[in-house]
């Protein structure tokens, strides 16, 4: 039997030697992608307060702090932080794929992806440090607060919604995705209240 296998395997070989002599002559180029040049580095300095906030969901001076807060969380690479960042908030504030997204700020669709990951990582180590449940005392003045401004409206500590993000059809399990608008999204819930 081993012996069946191995003239099977020279057999093998024997065959694919002239495929490499011929991939030595006709090397696979890989083609040029074109991508928008200078978003990053041109474009968005130059944007007024205004359009910087519709486009990242946020003013400079909120970008900054976070920025600075993150840092402390990731290591340096030659990708610069303030890019990963702006990236993944446009990524998050858009309905882009992550190769328009990438395109937009000169990644491949991978190096996006990978990017896009690192930061939400990130991102939830840093979250417990903001995001905190009040405690009993402090639940019982959100509620007294919340009463007297909704006209009697009792024991409330703060408001929740959500909101769908359309993402592409995932593979596998798709109907897990799939909401009643008709389309597969990822909810974003939110809660408010300015005491958490």
């Amino acid at each position: 039997m081993d012996d069946n296998i191995a003239r099977i395997v020279d057999i093998a070989v024997d065959l694919a030697e002239p495929l490499l002599d011929l991939a030595e002559l006709f090397p696979a180029e890989r083609p040029e992608i074109t991508r928008n040049e200078n978003y990053y580095e041109v474009t968005i300095p130059n944007y007024s307060d205004t359009q910087f906030q519709e486009h990242f969901r946020m003013s400079r001076e909120t970008f900054e702090v976070l920025l600075q807060r993150v840092q402390q969380f990731v290591e340096v690479t030659r990708i610069p932080l303030r890019k990963k960042l702006l990236f993944t908030l446009w990524t998050i504030s858009k309905q882009n794929s992550f190769l328009e997204a990438g395109d937009r700020f000169g990644f491949a669709k991978s190096s996006g992806h990978g990017i896009f990951i690192e930061m939400i990582r990130v991102l939830g180590q840093m979250c417990q440090t903001y995001i905190n449940w009040p405690n009993l005392e402090a639940q019982m003045h959100i509620a007294n607060v919340f009463q007297r401004r909704s006209h009697g409206i009792p024991g409330i500590v703060g408001a929740i919604d959500g909101c769908h993000i359309q993402i592409k059809q995932p593979e596998g399990n798709a109907f897990d995705y799939y909401n009643r608008k008709g389309m597969h999204s990822v909810i974003l819930q939110g809660k408010y209240s300015r005491y958490i």
